[in-house]
């Protein structure tokens, strides 16, 4: 998807740094909402770049993404009050 925007050289970079997070894979390993949403995304944007029939997925991707970012958003039990 980086090279869709960027040139070769910065999208390797971009998706070296990504790739050497560990936070990262803390996050899978936790199985938290970030990981199905950042999927959803992807695939939204993904989507929304091409012209073919995956077009008629925009719609519920969208609702998708923010379904999963509204349950991630929430407040674990015993946080706050």
């Amino acid at each position: 998807m980086l090279r869709l925007f960027l040139p070769t050289s910065y999208s390797f970079l971009a998706a070296l740094v990504f790739t050497l997070q560990l936070h990262t894979i803390f996050m899978s390993d936790l199985c938290f909402p970030e990981i199905p949403f950042g999927l959803a995304t992807v695939l939204f944007t993904l989507c929304n770049w091409s012209a073919g029939p995956s077009r008629f997925l925009r719609v519920p991707l969208a609702v998708i993404s923010y379904a999963l970012r509204t349950i991630g958003a929430r407040a674990p039990r015993g946080m706050g009050r």
